[in-house]
């Protein structure tokens, strides 16, 4: 399993070495056509093809273990407002973000790459929930969880 893992990984890592400029060079082709060009949507697709594809790169890098993860204190806002513009690149036109940051929040112990991950793959599926198009709506904010809440949820402990 353990050479399995390694041999994942390497491969995996020459794969994002490649999707890197298939991404950069896609998006400024798309920001170079209008929204009633039509090589606008093959392009479109060619993007999503390559997201999809570094979204696998990444769970193979993670299964072989060259993904470092690297918790540390971090600023949801802050990572939300850098990760916005790729996450509206990402969705389909007919899908309107809307991204709303609480006034102030604590930072919190993570991993920014599993994070955008995580946002990426909730976006991506509620996406998939709306193929007529629809309205996603990101919001942060602090909750306080109590015992009444505690009781309705499994797995979950009270607390702010």
């Amino acid at each position: 399993m353990e050479s399995i893992g390694r041999l994942a990984g390497g491969v995996a890592h020459d794969l994002d070495n490649l999707l890197t400029p298939i991404l950069g060079f896609g998006g400024l082709l798309l920001d170079g056509f209008g929204s009633d060009d039509p090589h606008r949507e093959f392009v479109q697709q060619i993007v999503r093809a390559a997201e999809k594809s570094r979204d696998l790169v990444r769970q193979l890098m993670a299964f072989g273990r060259k993904q470092v993860l690297e918790f540390k204190p971090l600023n949801l806002n802050t990572m939300l407002a850098e990760f916005e513009e790729l996450l509206r690149h990402t969705l389909h036109e007919d899908i309107a973000l809307q991204v709303v940051l609480a006034p102030s929040i604590p930072a919190i112990l993570g991993d920014v790459g599993q994070l955008e991950q995580v946002v990426m793959n909730l976006a991506v599926n509620a996406q998939d929930a709306m193929p007529e198009g629809g309205r996603l709506t990101i919001e942060t904010g602090v909750a306080d969880l109590d015992a009444a809440y505690v009781a309705e949820h499994q797995g979950v402990l009270p607390g702010r």
